[in-house]
């Protein structure tokens, strides 16, 4: 399994490449300059915001979009929220499936940049989980603690939404299909980040962090599907207009 956003350093003495390079950058170069030289310069005089955009255009353009696998993901600003969407196919049955997502206390076990995970209260379908780590960017990371209200459907659909921690918002839902010889994994999110920084990079560190918490989902489902196989009786079915 792997990401179709999957970074991959590019080489700036590579010619044609660093010329597509420098026409990445220039966007983002822009808007740094644009939203935040003057707070720059009132701290740390124009080294500063040298140093500022360096590091950004480092986390957002020092990469390249790899070929395409079988894990999407797709994000997309809407005001002050970001909008995720991220799908897999998976060689795992539904049961399989549903088991890993709802192992909230093993989370820590496998997902990247993820601390803890550990179910704080059950009542009925509705489940309390407190998170934390941190969304990493280059050489950087920002602290997440978060708690989430799931509502739980079982074997079809998790929702969630953030009750306390620091992000300003963040509702999503995982969603099960039965695919032929295996399951359609779905995630939807919307987060209202509030990390103070610029838009784009806002953006792509969100992006960034909601992928891998996702790609290390699907791999945990594969792996454990490889080991029971895939029970076509397991997954159930959908009824004609339900979606």
């Amino acid at each position: 399994m792997r990401l179709r956003r999957r970074w991959q350093m590019v080489d700036p003495r590579q010619g044609r490449r660093h010329r597509e390079w420098l026409e990445r950058v220039e966007p983002y170069v822009a808007v740094l300059k644009r939203d935040h030289v003057s707070r720059a310069k009132a701290l740390h005089g124009t080294a500063a915001h040298g140093i500022m955009a360096f590091v950004a255009v480092l986390a957002l353009t020092s990469a390249q979009p790899a070929g395409a696998g079988s894990v999407s993901i797709e994000a997309a600003r809407d005001g002050n929220a970001i909008d995720i969407h991220a799908s897999a196919v998976l060689k795992a049955d539904a049961g399989t499936a549903w088991r890993v997502l709802t192992d909230y206390d093993r989370y820590a076990d496998f997902v990247p940049g993820l601390n803890l995970s550990r179910v704080v209260d059950r009542r009925g379908e509705v489940v309390t989980v407190q998170q934390s780590g941190a969304a990493a960017f280059w050489l950087f990371e920002l602290p997440l603690d978060i708690t989430f209200e799931i509502h739980e459907v079982p074997r079809r659909l998790l929702v969630s939404r953030a009750v306390a921690g620091s992000l300003r918002g963040l509702d999503s839902r995982y969603t099960l299909w039965p695919v032929p010889h295996g399951t359609r994994l779905d995630y939807v999110g919307r987060v209202v980040p509030g990390f103070e920084l610029p838009e784009r990079l806002e953006q792509k560190v969100v992006e960034q962090s909601v992928g891998r918490q996702f790609q290390a989902l699907t791999d945990e489902i594969e792996r454990q599907g490889a080991r029971v196989g895939v029970d076509p009786m397991a997954i159930p079915t959908v009824r004609r207009g339900s979606r």
